[in-house]
């Protein structure tokens, strides 16, 4: 898929939390090498537009060789347009890039294996980042 550049936009003024990302990690991350583990697909039952929810696996490495282990939760709400193809039993991640197209936001998911995808929603959220203990 084509690979979307966010040069019009701070992160912070496309990802409703994503302060929850910088703080933890000092920086943005693209997902390189993470994992989506999980994609939930739901709408209203009266004419609504539907949202999705999307959990990514991340395994942040150090030089010493320990790791910590993450699990963040997007949610894309009221989704424009949606194309995910190729979910499979390993989803790894090349790039995750956000771009803000007037009043919508694209999401350009590239991938090294598995699932990629396109999704145009109206807004976007970190949910939660949880640190696992394994």
């Amino acid at each position: 898929m084509k690979n979307y550049k966010n040069n019009n936009a701070n992160i912070e003024d496309i990802i409703i939390n994503s302060d929850l990302i910088v703080d933890e990690f000092s920086r943005w991350i693209y997902f390189h090498d993470a994992e989506i583990v999980s994609i939930k697909f739901e709408r209203g039952l009266k004419c609504e537009y539907a949202n999705i929810v999307m959990d990514i696996y991340i395994k942040q490495y150090f030089e010493n060789r320990d790791f910590n282990c993450y699990i963040v939760s997007f949610e894309f709400s009221d989704i424009y347009e949606s194309i995910v193809e190729g979910f499979n039993h390993q989803n790894v991640i090349y790039e995750m890039d956000f771009e803000k197209l007037e009043d919508k936001i694209c999401c350009i998911i590239d991938t090294s294996y598995g699932a990629s995808g396109k999704i145009i929603c109206k807004q976007v959220k970190v949910l939660k980042l949880d640190r696992l203990t394994i």
